[in-house]
């Protein structure tokens, strides 16, 4: 059975949404689905996916998160070569990503007389507005009224977290709302961990405990609070710290730490591929993660699940799904908070090695699900071809 993605972003770039993409395409193919993305002219090709893209357009190179009107007729290309491929490739099924997937995904289902699976990792309306691309609540919610229409007309929606799944099964019929959490290959950790002393070294760190972050660097992110945080605990003479930032965009936050006199307790690692992100986790004593969202999903948590990493994060809905009692929760989103759930981590081994073990227990318990969550892609995608 032939299934064409719809993915309207410059795959692969080695962050979440496409991380997402990248797992949910060897799942497919392990149940024996023959799968063909479709995507922006930019990106990397990455082994074991077929990827068909739209003509090389050399003044956009943007790979960074974050809306763009460049992506209004870079979508209206995506879709005139999603159905260009569709007649060539016959899928039977459109499996459609993002907002403006989901509409390519919808147009094009239409004219080939196909059904559209449409995965949805948070409101788009809502994070337009927390990236402050949308100024008007009125506007936001005239995009969320599109959104949820849209997502009516699909013939199954894929969430990533119970918290969203729950959201649209009010908003939409329930029937067709199925839950598949982020999956990752949590095999090649314990591998990574193996080396992590020759790593650190490498990178100049000997018996100092790192506090490492790893995804796109912006306020939204909260890298800004993270370095608001990491001023505040230096100030307080811990000094037996290093602060590992793994990710892009990153001359801002360069110039930003130079600024507060940290450059001796930062390093900045850049972007890194995918396949080699658990040898750089393994550096990690302690996680952080304070992503500000009120609906997208937070993959990155997986990620430090598999790497055995006690995790300061704020204490929301998603996070708790994710991480259980995994984590070292903060309340609000003081720099002061931060700060002290740091130092907290840094002083207190016994605490540090009990989320340790919780950790890994939540690690193993989600890879446990797995299967569980792959026959629920596979059954719906089964459903919806059965209905038609």
């Amino acid at each position: 059975m032939r299934i064409l993605i719809v993915a309207p972003t410059p795959f692969f770039s080695d962050r979440g949404c496409h991380i997402r993409i990248y797992e949910n395409t060897k799942i497919l193919q392990g149940f024996g689905y023959d799968v063909l993305i479709c995507t922006y002219h930019h990106g990397r090709d990455i082994s074991g996916v077929r990827i068909k893209r739209i003509p090389y357009l050399t003044w956009y190179r943007k790979v960074e998160v974050g809306a763009s009107w460049h992506k209004v007729y870079l979508d209206l290309i995506l879709l005139v070569k999603t159905v260009w491929e569709s007649i060539r490739f016959k899928p039977e099924i459109i499996y459609a990503y993002l907002i403006e997937g989901a509409l390519i995904g919808y147009i094009a289902s239409r004219l080939l007389r196909i059904p559209v699976i449409y995965d949805i990792q948070g409101i788009a309306a809502v994070e337009l507005l927390e990236q402050g691309f949308i100024k008007s609540i009125a506007l936001s919610n005239i995009l969320k009224r599109f959104e949820m229409k849209l997502l009516g007309l699909a013939d199954a929606v894929i969430c990533n977290t119970f918290a969203l799944a729950e959201k649209l099964k009010n908003k939409t019929n329930k029937e067709k709302v199925y839950l598949v959490r982020d999956m990752i290959n949590s095999n090649n950790y314990a591998k990574a961990r193996e080396n992590r002393n020759e790593r650190r070294e490498r990178l100049g760190i000997r018996s100092e405990t790192v506090v490492i972050y790893t995804g796109y660097f912006s306020k939204l992110h909260g890298i800004d609070m993270l370095l608001d945080a990491a001023s505040l605990v230096v100030k307080k003479k811990i000094d037996n710290i290093r602060f590992v930032l793994i990710g892009y965009p990153e001359v801002q936050y360069r110039k930003m730490v130079t600024e507060l006199g940290l450059e001796e307790k930062f390093i900045f690692i850049g972007r890194v591929s995918y396949e080699e992100l658990p040898d750089y986790l393994s550096i990690g004593d302690v996680a952080i993660s304070l992503k500000i969202s009120a609906t997208e999903g937070h993959g990155k948590l997986y990620h430090y699940l598999a790497a055995g990493l006690p995790t300061i994060l704020y204490d929301t809905p998603v996070n708790h799904e994710i991480m259980g009692e995994a984590g070292l929760f903060v309340k609000t989103s003081s720099a002061e908070e931060v700060a002290n759930a740091i130092i907290l981590l840094l002083s207190d081994e016994k605490l540090r090695e009990r989320l340790k073990n919780e950790t890994i227990m939540r690690a193993n318990l989600i890879k446990n699900c797995y299967y569980e969550d792959s026959c629920q892609m596979d059954h719906a995608i089964k459903s919806v071809l059965r209905e038609r």
